[in-house]
This record gives structure tokens, sequence and C-alpha cells, in this order.
């Protein structure tokens, strides 16, 4: 009879017969923390580590450390992919400095801002995401008949100087929000 502990492990060195070892290592854990930050899906980083996908789930399953290292290497890489794309859907300021000479021979450092304007494209598949139920192609609000959408119906009812307004009134509660919230 086979000698093991509490937990199931063998003795003294001695393992089961026939049969492949495991390959994980808990070294494997900051690998898959980094695989993850840089977007990698879990089938690519199965196939990193030449195992199958069922082994690497098998490995999240029984290692928390690997598990936890996969889910949050893939919470902070979405975090920063979701800002960026908010930031590109409704636009931004960046500021930037450069180091020029002058007349005289010395070094000015300048700052400039620039306005990078919203992309509609970006805003479209945020919007989609985030209010799937109002912007989803078969909801009407991306879709071809834009009257089916109650949204997109009472803004097409809309003037051009109703319009305008609205918009201004927004863009005026956009800069105070960016001016009143902590960077």
């Amino acid at each position: 009879m086979e000698k093991r502990d509490e937990t199931g492990r063998y003795l003294n060195g001695t393992e089961p017969g026939p049969g492949r070892k495991c390959g994980y290592d808990p070294a494997m854990d900051e690998q898959a923390y980094k695989l993850s930050l840089l977007g990698h899906t879990e089938a690519e980083m199965a196939r990193f580590f030449d195992v199958s996908r069922n082994t690497f789930h098998r490995w999240k399953a029984e290692n928390p450390g690997f598990r936890d290292a996969v889910h949050s290497g893939k919470e902070i890489a979405d975090a920063e992919v979701s800002l960026a794309l908010y930031k590109r859907a409704a636009g931004m300021t960046i500021k930037s400095e450069r180091a020029m000479k002058n007349k005289q021979g010395e070094i000015v450092v300048t700052q400039t801002l620039t306005e990078i304007p919203p992309d509609t494209k970006a805003a479209i598949h945020w919007l989609q995401v985030r209010r799937r139920h109002d912007w989803s192609a078969t909801s009407g609000g991306g879709g071809e008949d834009k009257n089916e959408c109650p949204k997109c119906a009472a803004t097409a009812a809309l003037s051009d100087e109703e319009l305008k307004a609205r918009i201004e009134v927004l863009q005026k509660r956009r800069q105070f929000d960016l001016k009143t919230k902590p960077p």
C-alpha cells in the first residue's frame, strides 16, 4: 500500500507508477501575469506553456497563485484598454513639452496642449459595449432604422438650434467635470 500524508501526497519521494509529471511550476505565475497584461488569451497562454487548454484550466483550478496571476493581469489590461478607449471616444487634451534652441543658442522648453477630438467609432463601440440595450445594432441604437431607438427619435425631433444648444450644454458640463474631478 502506498504511503501518503494527510493531504494525499506521496511520502518519502515515492510517486505513482506510469504517468507524466505535472509541468506546472510556481515560477510560471509571474509569466502568466505578464502574458495576461499583454492581452494574451488563455488559449495563447496554453500554447506558450506548451500545454493543452484543458491542462491550463486545470492548473488554474488547482493552483490559486496561478489563477490569481492570470485574472489580475487580465483585469489590469482590460482596465487600461477601457480607459484608453474611453479617452479616445470622449476626446482629450494632451500636454507635451518640446525643447528648442532660441536665437541666442539657449535651450528653451515650451509646453503645448494638443486637442484630440472624440472618435465616433470608438464612442459607438464604447456605447455598444456599455449600453448594450440602447446602442446594440439589434436594438435600433446602431441599426438602420434610427426611429426604433427612443433616444435617437427624440434627438431626430430636435431642430438644428435646439441640437446645437444641447451640445453646448453637454460640452460645458464636460469641461466643468474635467476641472472639478481630480486627475
